[in-house]
């Protein structure tokens, strides 16, 4: 993941956003919070934006499947407003 915001920010010289993951009833849910605090943690440390949107998999609206993990337009909506919001700050 270093290598990968190492080689951004050698062709991109703005702020780098992080966009956290969410849960949604997953075998991977303890592996998607303890990524989001990494990832948190990294972002607070290099002066980037995290962007936190763990709460979206507990909203059943944002999905039409609950077994599924893609988000309806609804949930790709609350992302986008969440990326919005940040961006404005």
């Amino acid at each position: 993941y270093k290598e990968l915001i190492n080689e951004i920010k050698k062709y991109y010289t703005k702020k780098i956003y992080i966009l956290g993951y969410y849960t949604n009833n997953t075998k991977y849910d303890n592996l998607i919070v303890k990524l989001n605090k990494k990832y948190k943690n990294y972002a607070s440390k290099n002066n980037f934006y995290y962007i936190d949107i763990s709460d979206l998999g507990r909203n059943k609206d944002y999905f039409d499947n609950p077994n599924s993990y893609y988000p309806n337009a609804n949930g790709y909506r609350k992302i986008a407003e969440k990326l919005i919001k940040t961006y404005e700050k």
